[in-house]
C-alpha cells in the first residue's frame, strides 16, 4: 500500500524564500529586543533614583539615602533684631 503525502514537500526556492522571510523576521525581533533592553534600563534607572529626581514622595526615601537639610539661621540671619526693624523698636 502505497501513502500520499497531503502536502507535496517544499522546493529548494521556496525553502530559500522562506528562508528569507524569516531572517528579516529575525531581524526586526532582534531590533525590538534591543529597544526593549534599553527602555528597560531607563526605567530600572528611574526605579533606583530618590524621589529629589523622580515622582515618588520623599517619605518613600530611606532616611540613610537623603541629602542633610541645610541649617536654618536665626537672628541676624534672618533679619530678626536689625535696627529699624519692626522687631526691635518696641
Amino acid at each position: 500500500m502505497v501513502v500520499m503525502d497531503p502536502q507535496p514537500l517544499p522546493s529548494y526556492e521556496d525553502l530559500l524564500v522562506l528562508v528569507g522571510v524569516q531572517a528579516g523576521r529575525i531581524g526586526e525581533l532582534e531590533e525590538l529586543v534591543g529597544r526593549l533592553v534599553a527602555e528597560n534600563e531607563e526605567l530600572r534607572r528611574r526605579v533606583g533614583a530618590g524621589s529629589s529626581s523622580s515622582s515618588p514622595p520623599p517619605s518613600s526615601d530611606s532616611l540613610y539615602d537623603r541629602p542633610t537639610p541645610k541649617p536654618r539661621g536665626c537672628g541676624a540671619a534672618q533679619g530678626v533684631g536689625r535696627v529699624g526693624s519692626r522687631m526691635s523698636r518696641g
